[in-house]
């Protein structure tokens, strides 16, 4: 009976009250002490739904589980909690328990146990309850328009409900003219240059807005773009932006020659447009705009927002030669699966990783470093936003990272301060004064005379750059991003005034290069040479120099060198050469390889028993955990096979055995074995090597082992993983499948429970399924159009559908589907596997449904009444002749006084049958708000006498239903508060507009009034 109690009050997944209990318990803690002051918080996880599409909603359970724990140890014994349907969640507490900051910084929500790169962030609105006796669901629903106005912004977690007033006001005072302030020039292109560190100058711009309004003064976009993203301006805005910066660009193209190279900001909104890529690429063609002189940001938003319309706009943006930046990454869901999914040129990596270069914990700097590096071998460039100090520009120029952005260099400017910025940096190429030097040699014009030569040297194999030399000294003046890789070197190092490459080749290969650079200047050819060259590591690399003269001002003078990395070709040197010591020479580079590519070493042994060791090289004995061979010898007592597992000793010594006789060649070939550590844990290597007899009769084993450790323990994870699967799959329905798109057939495999796997071929897949039965009518058509658009355009993801694979009626299963592509990108296999989900689909469609659906009206919930009403108006045409109703009982609260609560309950079902009767059509969103307050919203024509009619109709059908309380002497009646939904109405304007008509109403006693 207890469990029975327990489970009536509440939720089921989470354990913390259900909404009605929620509303009983609240009302008691708030009676207790009418003077103290409490807060009521509403909590809400930004796009829940991704979780739960992207690693299925077990995980989204733990997620909610999670936050329930943590909000229940947030309100102790002082508060109240509740999970009021999906990811919402209410609290009531003490206000002087509630910390803002602590909630903005909080994130209850950890999955990194569950091995999943993402971050799930909460958002709160918080109401300081005015008056202890109101209503909780009034209560509620300021605090949920509070939480409603910052959700989605990663910026802001928190926002109170006195805040949202003011903003209210500011919102309607910014919609009320942007139309007028966009036709009147009041928006102005700023820009902020992004710096090259390398080239120490300007290289493009960030396009960026001001609002100069001439009654709040000059507005930045923090304050106006959102409330252009929720009235749709944004995209108007956009594009104003985008024509009046490739004005600019050919303005300043034809004025002065000079090539300006822009990025404007486009809003994930803009999407929402289906031409939108043509409409940009209209504009650049208007104003003649070539690739690579306007190219466009984007937010991780879009991506999670479109993805698949995204990757379509961006490979439309780049057969067009524009480049896509990924702005801000890091700032909130973003992963480095956006980068295999997004075909983006330059990463902006976000500036609150940059701020926090240098602090304590050091994580912001390793992971700045990681994007650094993801992004090279991703061929993408990076731009780091928000570099102010000299801290952190030292460390990006470290790192590899050129291009940044930020207050260090230069603060967002007007137009004019731009160009006058730009001016600075036309007169001085380079860093040190002694490139003046140079005169009227303009080595801008070697590197980068257009954009195709700046892609030429940046594609070619090896390491190219522009040196100066004077007298016996050479230092670099521009190089490639390939140099830096080979060489070892980044920007800090090569362009440091002390730095000079002679210093890098060794001695007896410097006067052979410097002679190559005189030869060169005096035949005006390319001088090849062969070198050694210090790696900034320490190894010796052997090197081939390219050598070409470009240019002389003076005893300063500019060659180009070419550099590439021997690895696999030989080399033929004079024999004078090899008198000197060139067998040393080449013993040393060889053992130099073996050290650096290989991780194992030398071991000789004796042939005899227990195979006593007589040479072995630390860098093995390493390898197994041993100080060095010294040690290895102590710990095994200085015998192979109190080091090697018993079944590999035996092989082992059966290989020596067989290949050592007279008239064969000497050789072993053991395979891989398993080796014991110091610690007492296995390492596995790979044994070859070759027998030979010492003068004093005795046979010895030389070997080379290389650890394979890393391959073995994959080896055997893959035989867990796989045996792991075997038994998953014998245990519960399974069924895997690969289909071929070009031959049309799908192979099955369904595993039934205690029995052997069986294969399904099926052949001409596509009309078979069209036709199938197994496959739930209604979902064959979307599951065909799936699997046609996975063949299309590729990718992976998950799918639901119903089937009737394994008999006895059809089940819910969920798809996990990866597309695998050959080199030219086209999609030449489907695998995956299909899940039965069919319990968790209907606990969760029960969930939803008592969650939507208020227990007493059978009417929606406030909740999901509300959210249908914001997904409508989202829609423009889903606006027109649109009407909001807020309807209240009159006198509700004496039937519960007088009659008592369940009477109080007969009321509110009767109400609820009274509106259904009233708004009968299938589009009519009708909920119960709480309490005794209604809401409808209602779309179709509305005629000058609609209004009127409606509300008689739900008033007289309420009236009939009182009859039987007339008889007690009580008259319950109906007010009502409407809204006719606008063009620039966002859900908190309408709402408020419909809650204030229904106070005039009521004090009025006008029973209806429009607002």
């Amino acid at each position: 009976m207890e469990d029975k109690i327990y489970r009536s009050r509440h939720d089921l997944l989470t354990g913390l009250y259900d909404p009605q209990t929620f509303i009983v318990k609240t009302e008691e803690l708030l009676s207790r002490d009418s003077a103290k002051k409490y807060t009521f918080i509403a909590i809400d996880v930004d796009k829940f739904k991704t979780i739960n599409d992207m690693f299925g909603t077990r995980l989204g359970d733990v997620v909610l589980k999670r936050i329930a724990g943590w909000l229940r140890d947030y309100c102790g014994g002082s508060g109240t909690c509740s999970r009021i349907g999906g990811d919402h969640f209410v609290a009531c507490m003490p206000s002087e328990l509630v910390d803002a900051a602590y909630l903005a910084q909080c994130s209850p929500i950890d999955l990194s146990e569950y091995e999943v790169e993402y971050t799930a962030i909460c958002h709160f609105g918080l109401y300081e309850i005015e008056d202890n006796s109101m209503a909780i669901h009034t209560m509620r629903d300021r605090a949920e328009s509070a939480l409603d106005a910052i959700k989605g912004n990663y910026l802001q977690r928190t926002m109170h409900y006195s805040e949202l007033r003011e903003g209210a006001a500011l919102e309607h005072q910014i919609a009320g003219r942007m139309e007028y302030a966009l036709e009147h020039g009041e928006f102005r292109l700023f820009y902020q240059p992004v710096f090259s560190l390398s080239r120490c100058a300007p290289v493009s711009a960030e396009v960026l807005v001001r609002w100069m309004n001439p009654a709040m003064g000059m507005l930045t976009p923090n304050s106006f773009i959102p409330v252009f993203e929720h009235n749709y301006f944004i995209t108007k805005m956009d594009v104003y932006v985008w024509e009046q910066a490739c004005r600019k660009i050919k303005e300043i193209r034809e004025r002065t020659g000079r090539a300006l190279r822009l990025s404007v900001n486009m809003s994930s909104i803009d999407l929402y447009i289906q031409d939108i890529a043509e409409r940009f690429i209209a504009i650049l063609d208007k104003y003649d705009i070539g690739p690579g002189e306007l190219n466009i940001e984007i937010t991780e938003t879009s991506y999670m927002d479109f993805p698949q319309r995204l990757a379509m706009f961006i490979g439309k943006m780049k057969e067009r030669g524009v480049k896509m930046l990924l702005d801000d990454f890091g700032s909130g869901f973003s992963s480095f699966g956006m980068l295999r999914d997004l075909d983006v040129d330059i990463i902006k990596i976000d500036r609150g990783f940059v701020k926090d270069i240098g602090t304590d914990s050091g994580r912001p700097g390793n992971i700045v470093n990681s994007i650094i590096h993801t992004a090279k071998m991703l061929g993408a460039q990076v731009i780091a936003e928000g570099a102010e100090t000299e801290d952190q520009i030292k460390f990006l120029a470290e790192t590899g990272c050129d291009l940044v952005q930020g207050y260090y260099f230069a603060k967002p400017m007007p137009e004019q301060d731009f160009l006058e910025y730009l001016e600075q940096f036309e007169t001085k190429k380079f860093q040190d004064v002694a490139y003046e030097k140079l005169g009227e040699l303009d080595i801008d014009s070697l590197w980068e005379s257009g954009r195709s030569t700046n892609m030429i040297f940046e594609s070619v194999p090896g390491g190219v750059g522009l040196f100066e030399r004077e007298g016996g000294h050479i230092s670099a003046i521009r190089v490639n991003r390939r140099y830096y890789e080979i060489t070892g070197t980044d920007p800090a190092m090569l362009f440091n005034s002390k730095y000079d490459l002679c210093n890098a080749i060794y001695e007896e290969d410097l006067e052979k290069l410097l002679e190559a650079c005189d030869r060169s200047e005096e035949t005006g050819e390319p001088e090849v040479i062969v070198c050694s060259m210090k790696h900034v590591r320490g190894q010796v690399m052997l090197v081939e120099i390219r050598v070409c003269f470009v240019g002389r001002a003076g005893d300063l003078v500019i060659y180009s060198f070419a550099l590439q990395e021997i690895r696999d070709r030989v080399i033929y040197e004079p024999a004078s050469r090899a008198a000197a010591g060139m067998d040393a020479y080449i013993r040393q580079a060889k053992q130099k390889l073996i050290d650096k590519y290989i991780e194992g070493g030398i071991i000789a042994v004796y042939c005899e028993h227990n195979a006593p060791i007589y040479y072995c090289e630390d860098h093995l004995a390493q390898v197994a955990g041993f100080a060095d061979a010294e040690d290895l010898v102590k710990s095994t007592g200085g015998e192979l096979a109190g080091w090697v597992s018993t079944a590999d000793y035996r092989r082992l010594s059966d290989s020596a055995d067989r290949v050592f006789t007279a008239d064969s060649e000497h050789s072993i070939d053991a395979g891989r074995c398993m080796l014991f550590r110091k610690d007492g844990s296995c390492c596995w290597v790979s044994i070859s090597g070759t027998v030979a007899e010492t003068e004093d009769g005795r046979r010895i084993a030389v070997m080379m082992c290389v650890d394979k450790t890393a391959e073995a323990e994959a080896e055997m994870e893959v035989r867990r993983q796989l045996e792991r699967f075997r038994l998953l799959s014998e245990s519960e329905h399974s069924i895997t499948f690969d289909y071929d798109p070009v031959a049309d057939i799908n192979v099955y495999e369904v595993s039934f429970p205690g029995e052997k796997t069986r294969q399904y071929r099926v052949e001409e897949y596509t009309e078979q399924a069209s036709v199938s039965t197994h496959i739930y009518p209604a979902d064959r058509e979307p599951y065909l159009d799936k699997l046609k658009q996975l063949e299309l355009v590729g990718g992976s993801g998950t799918f639901d559908f119903r089937h009737d694979l394994f008999g006895g009626g059809y089940i819910w299963s969920r798809v996990y589907f990866t597309a695998v592509t050959d080199d030219a990108g086209k999609v030449v296999r489907v695998v995956g596997r299909i899940d039965d989900i069919d319990d968790e689909v209907r606990a969760r469609d029960e969930l939803m449904l008592r969650a939507e659906k208020d227990s007493l009206s059978g009417l929606l919930t406030r909740r999901a009444a509300f959210d249908r009403i914001k997904e409508i108006m989202g829609s423009r045409e889903m606006r027109e002749n649109a009407v909001f109703m807020i309807f209240d009982l009159d006198n509700f609260k004496s039937v519960n006084d007088t009659l008592g609560h369940v009477a109080g309950d007969r009321v509110i079902t009767a109400v609820g049958d009274a509106l259904h009767r009233a708004f009968r059509r299938s589009t009519d969103i009708i909920g119960r708000l709480g309490g005794d307050e209604f809401v409808v919203y209602y779309i179709g024509t509305v005629h000058n006498n609609f209004i009127g009619e409606r509300y008689s109709a739900a008033r007289e059908n309420v009236t009939k239903a009182m009859t039987e309380f007339a008889a007690e002497g009580l008259k319950v009646d109906l007010s009502a508060g409407v809204a006719i939904v606008g063009p620039e109405d966002t859900f908190t304007t309408l709402y408020q507009r419909a809650d204030d008509a229904l106070y005039r109403a009521k004090r009025n006693r006008t029973h209806c009034e429009i607002g």
